[in-house]
């Protein structure tokens, strides 16, 4: 059994930590099974696959085969709450990503604490959007820890989005303040540094707040070695410097 029954209580499932899975799907049930058996699912968690809406017989009856071998390991684990909707694939990625965002948002409940995209089938454009969807969503929802996950086929092994570049991608490098990006690229420059060769220009005081803050969006971490505070970038941090970098070259 797949779902944690440790929050059953008298016959009543109880409402903490409820989250709202949301599943692309295409023609390989097992890419949503190997998905499933790296979860920790509770009773009051919900499932929501979205496929492609079929054009074809052909399509038609390889959906109906993939939901058919679903629903037996559902019915084997245990798993009552899901849903499966279709969406139109028109001539647009946007108009794919508003029809996933709408059918998203319909489907969450004021229980529901977190949000988890598990992009791990269907056509490209269907996963593409998916996390389009979820770059938007992360954008104005706070109450919900949001997360995605990707599918590494070759090894049948799931990778964790990092929310926070979620978040940094979403709001672009400039929600990184121009003082904070010049601490980034001293850093990525160097390879590390210490506080004394990031003060250039600076009083400690304020080095020590701008690092603080780097630190907490997760983008560089610092260790005392003797006497000296040694920064480095995170991989996060990697990525916001050099893009800084790129676009400081570009101009």
């Amino acid at each position: 059994m797949i779902i944690n029954l440790e929050m059953k209580e008298k016959g009543v499932y109880m409402k903490m930590n409820s989250k709202l899975i949301v599943f692309t799907i295409g023609w390989s049930p097992q890419f949503v099974v190997k998905a499933l058996m790296n979860l920790n699912l509770s009773p009051c968690d919900e499932l929501l696959l979205i496929g492609t809406e079929p054009l074809t017989d052909y399509a038609n009856e390889m959906y109906k085969r993939t939901l058919q071998e679903l629903e037996g390991f559902f019915r084997l684990s245990g798993i009552r709450n899901y849903t499966v909707e279709f969406i139109k694939i028109g001539e647009s990625i946007e108009n794919v990503t508003l029809q996933l965002i709408s059918t998203v948002t319909r489907s969450m409940k004021i229980e529901h604490e977190k949000l988890i995209f598990a992009l791990v089938g269907g056509m490209r454009i269907l996963v593409v959007s998916g996390l389009l969807a979820a770059l938007a969503l992360a954008s104005f929802i706070d109450k919900v820890d949001l997360e995605v996950l990707l599918l590494r086929e070759d090894a049948m092994e799931l990778v964790l989005l990092d929310p926070a570049i979620i978040k940094v991608i979403s709001e672009g490098i400039d929600s990184v303040p121009r003082a904070q990006r010049d601490i980034l690229l001293g850093i990525y420059e160097k390879g590390m540094c210490d506080y004394y060769e990031l003060a250039k220009n600076r009083s400690p005081v304020t080095v020590r707040r701008l690092v603080q803050s780097l630190r907490a969006k997760g983008l560089i971490i610092c260790k005392k070695t003797g006497k000296r505070n040694i920064c480095k970038l995170t991989k996060l941090g990697e990525l916001v410097a050099f893009l800084v970098k790129l676009r400081k070259s570009a101009r």
